[in-house]
């Protein structure tokens, strides 16, 4: 009898256990809800990453930066730093700091009246 009814109603007990871990998730605010993708993303629109290349007159040898500008085209310090040398770091601090952005938005009930 057991198994008749795990095989009728295993899926619904997946289904029930894996809400409830997600609703476990966001209540500790780990899991995004999911409007959160949306503001993030507005956020994340509002910067680019774009390559610089610098030039050692020296030796005449070009390396390239990558920096963060934002929508005014203005360059983006993130902690002590406005370029990186790899872009994949650049794209990390960018990140960083759509996800600061996102934390200073005011709670949906924090508006004043």
């Amino acid at each position: 009898m057991s198994d008749s009814f795990m095989h009728y109603h295993q899926s619904a007990l997946d289904n029930q256990m894996e809400d409830n871990a997600i609703q476990d998730l966001q209540d500790s605010g780990i899991y995004p809800e999911p409007d959160n993708d949306a503001i993030l993303e507005s956020i994340a629109e509002k910067y680019h990453i774009q390559p610089t290349y610098i030039c050692d007159k020296s030796t005449m040898n070009y390396s390239v930066r990558y920096v963060i500008r934002n929508e005014d085209n203005q360059i983006v310090r993130h902690y002590w730093k406005s370029s990186w040398t790899l872009k994949k770091e650049a794209e990390e601090a960018l990140s960083e700091i759509v996800q600061e952005r996102f934390e200073e938005l005011p709670e949906p009930g924090d508006y004043d009246e």
